[in-house]
């Protein structure tokens, strides 16, 4: 997978890459993805399901957070080889998603490698994604 260094990127990657790296205590902790959905009242969570599911990894928790002062949910994962990954959603408006990468079918998003993480973002259904490992 190719790393990239993209203006477009610089924002929310930033502030993803800041919370991966000192992470803050969670809201809730389960390993029960629906139990953090409720816990956080996310209405109908079927759009983000599949996008915020670890694949191959153990939910710890959720906290609620921000990402450029619009409203994000962070869960945190611990993979099977003890990687700690961290994945978010947040409500950031459509003007601003404009410079990410869609949801792409068949392959993953294109990561970038800021401050020694390597970090996913892209839009799925109005809202922004990120994954930081």
């Amino acid at each position: 997978m190719a790393h990239r260094e993209d203006p477009s990127w610089s924002p929310p990657a930033g502030t993803v890459a800041d919370a991966h790296l000192r992470p803050r205590p969670l809201d809730i902790e389960s390993p029960d993805l629906e139990i953090v959905l409720a816990y956080f009242d996310t209405g109908d969570a079927g759009p983000v399901r599949k996008s915020l599911a670890g694949r191959d990894q153990t939910l710890i928790g959720g906290r609620s957070m921000s990402i450029e002062g619009y409203p994000a949910l962070q869960l945190r994962f611990q993979s099977a080889d003890g990687i700690a990954v961290t994945r978010y959603v947040a409500a950031i408006p459509a003007r601003q998603q404009a410079g990410l990468p869609g949801p792409a079918v068949e392959e993953a998003p294109p990561q970038a490698l800021i401050r020694g993480v390597a970090i996913s973002v892209w839009r799925e259904n109005g809202l922004v994604f990120a994954e930081a490992r």
